[in-house]
């Protein structure tokens, strides 16, 4: 089989059996290149960047069930960002946006929008594929500054957006953020009539939550969630939840 040229997807066979079959003998003719050089071939050989790229995407792709080599399934594969995806191009990455896959990078483009002036891009961040995007506003915002092109408004979509970045933002380089967060995707949220966060008000000054049927909080205790993000946490009385009418609107908790 030649591999004069980059495998493209228009190239693949149709239909995932045939595609099965197609990777796997790639992969016996890679595993039997390595055997040969890492078996029986001089210390120099192993040493040459391109082998050890070819060793590590096999290893990621790769395994050998009983004398054949067999084509990894996603659950088998390491983590997006540490696995090689690509002999051709070892930074690139897997990427999954929605229902787009892709193995490579992202481009954000930062682009002028007033509307009586010529609109010119000012910044291009690229990064591996499996990145978020919600990394990149701060980098961006960096850069735009250090250029002295920090806008006042900064027209983003959702994937740029969270809390800390719309305060941030603001604070250290005095651009406001605009876009839609996410939606609250919570049970309560979803229900009908549902006891969501939008229906508590928050007193940030008393510390003080009260909760749609009036009941104030008994408790506000600074802490961090399990990806060390600030949170805070809200305790009511006991007493009140328990003697709530609308209690099924608000938690699922039969004790608490």
């Amino acid at each position: 089989m030649p591999y004069s040229r980059a495998i493209e997807e228009y190239r693949l066979p149709k239909g995932i059996p045939a595609r099965q079959a197609y990777a796997e003998t790639i992969g016996r003719d890679g595993m039997q290149l390595l055997s040969a050089i890492y078996d029986d071939g001089p210390d120099w050989l192993r040493q040459i960047p391109s082998v050890n790229i070819l060793r590590q995407t096999w290893v990621h792709q790769y395994f050998v069930d009983d004398g054949n080599v067999r084509l990894r399934s996603a659950k088998d594969w390491p983590p997006e960002g540490q696995r090689y995806d690509s002999p051709y191009d070892p930074q690139a990455r897997y990427g999954n946006k929605r229902s787009n896959t892709w193995t490579g990078y992202k481009v954000h483009l930062t682009e002028t929008c007033d509307e009586n002036s010529l609109h010119l891009i000012t910044h291009v961040e690229t990064t591996q594929a499996h990145i978020s995007d919600t990394d990149q506003t701060q980098p961006i915002h960096e850069a735009l500054d250090s250029k002295a092109l920090s806008p006042k408004e900064h027209v983003v979509d959702a994937g740029y957006v969270d809390g800390p970045l719309l305060v941030d933002s603001l604070q250290e380089f005095g651009i406001e953020l605009i876009g839609p967060v996410r939606p609250d995707v919570s049970w309560q949220a979803q229900a009908a009539n549902g006891y969501d966060l939008s229906q508590f008000q928050i007193d940030w000054e008393k510390q003080e939550v009260t909760c749609p049927e009036g009941k104030q909080s008994q408790c506000w205790t600074p802490s961090k969630d399990a990806w060390d993000n600030s949170t805070i946490r809200i305790k009511f009385s006991r007493t009140d939840c328990r003697l709530c009418p609308h209690r099924d609107l608000c938690t699922k908790g039969k004790s608490a």
